[in-house]
């Protein structure tokens, strides 16, 4: 925990007594005697490869440092075993190089795939966001037109909010419906073209516009 805390936050763990600059120096130390150990093992591109990907790949999937230094362990076990397995097979390629590569591909997965920081789950949760701000913003834009009609039941053409949404407005129109915020015109003929706001759209209106 010592080498955790003056890793991540030095200050504070110089507040605590904590010698930071010995623990700092032993850390490097550490780095440099596996490094130099690796070198003569396998190489520098390798050596360079396994210090850093496994490490940048796990820190996609998880907080905790725990359990980013056991999965680092797995990914790492995962390209040495996976690299050197393909070059037996193919005796034509050689191991290192393939390690190298399965370790970065294990990184392009994990930036692209994590829950949690991957951009394709960056890109879902804004896009989700985005979709829930333009239905806000419909909602309010219904919200007005009835109060300005001075009717809480006024019926609301599509086409008046393609006027100020465009082509967000079905989309927004039909998340609006499923959440009981909004309902058809059941006054009008064409009820698919006309939506009056119900108790509870006025009420999630009134909360958004107090937040």
């Amino acid at each position: 925990k010592e080498f955790k805390l003056a890793t991540f936050d030095p200050i504070y763990a110089q507040t605590q007594g904590l010698p930071v600059v010995l623990l700092e120096t032993l850390m490097t130390l550490l780095v440099a005697v596996a490094v130099v150990i690796g070198l003569q093992m396998v190489g520098v591109v390798l050596m360079a490869a396994m210090v850093i990907a496994p490490a940048a790949a796990a820190r996609q999937w998880v907080s905790r440092l725990e359990s980013m230094v056991v999965l680092a362990a797995i990914f790492g076990m995962i390209s040495g075993m996976t690299g050197a397995l393909i070059s037996s097979l193919h005796p034509g390629l050689a191991t290192g190089p393939l390690i190298v590569l399965t370790a970065t591909a294990l990184v392009g997965v994990s930036i692209l795939f994590a829950p949690g920081r991957g951009l394709l789950a960056d890109w879902l949760r804004r896009r989700a966001e985005r979709r829930e701000l333009g239905s806000i913003e419909v909602l309010q834009t219904l919200v007005d037109l009835t109060r300005e009609h001075g009717d809480p039941s006024y019926p609301v053409e599509r086409g008046m909010l393609d006027t100020y949404h465009g082509a967000r407005t079905r989309g927004a129109v039909a998340a609006l419906l499923s959440k009981g915020l909004i309902a058809p015109a059941s006054h009008m003929p064409s009820e698919g073209e006309h939506w009056v706001v119900t108790p509870a759209g006025l009420s999630a209106a009134q909360g958004g516009a107090d937040g």
